[in-house]
């Protein structure tokens, strides 16, 4: 039966760690000691989910100080457990963390395409906007959805544009660290230009091939 644990000894760390670093690539990952900081500040959880009393994988949920949102960070599973629902099973434990735990209305993430369909099932949905991550390291980006889980289940079919762009402001200024001139952040910006809410749909959309 999977278990949850948040006070993980030395050796689960280290089992967790692996598993991070082998699911996320250099440019997506900090290191994980910044991670140890955040959350020994109260500013995050870390859950490692254990099969069998061995490590499965670990979540990393991030608090934002008085933004209406929270971060899912990080979710890994092992890739020797993974369609096995493990997954599906974990995402949920930490969306429930997030909505009775935290005092945030929203749980924002950001992810590729394939994951992004798996988080679309759970109930997460897609923000109509040409979103890009900056790469950890570099001066690169890359495309993803940003994608949000409302802790009341408004289910909403737009957001106020001034809401969109402040999230993504604290994300790219906040959570990266990017310069008010870095390039990835003013090209984000000058995409959020304009009038008008913007929609936030289904992912994938009804009727999209599996």
């Amino acid at each position: 039966m999977p278990a949850f644990e948040r006070n993980p000894s030395a050796a689960e760390w280290q089992a967790a760690t692996e598993i991070f670093e082998a699911a996320f690539p250099a440019w997506e990952r900090e290191p994980i000691e910044d991670i140890q900081i955040r959350v020994a500040a109260g500013h995050g959880v870390v859950e490692l989910l254990k099969v069998e009393e061995c490590v499965a994988g670990l979540f990393v949920l991030d608090r934002t100080g008085g933004e209406p949102f929270s971060l899912l960070s990080y979710l890994a599973i092992h890739e020797d457990l993974r369609n096995r629902g493990l997954g599906e099973l974990f995402c949920r434990r930490a969306m429930a963390v997030h909505d009775t735990e935290f005092g945030t209305a929203m749980l924002l993430l950001e992810a590729e395409e394939r994951q992004a369909r798996l988080y679309g099932r759970l109930g997460f949905r897609r923000l109509a906007v040409d979103y890009e991550v900056p790469m950890l390291g570099s001066d690169g980006a890359v495309p993803m959805s940003l994608m949000v889980h409302e802790k009341d289940n408004a289910g909403r079919r737009s957001f106020d544009r001034a809401t969109v762009r402040g999230m993504i402001h604290h994300l790219l200024c906040d959570a990266y660290e990017l310069a008010a001139d870095d390039p990835r952040r003013v090209r984000q910006m000058e995409r959020l230009a304009g009038a008008g809410d913007i929609a936030v749909t289904a992912w994938p959309p009804p009727g999209a091939p599996d």
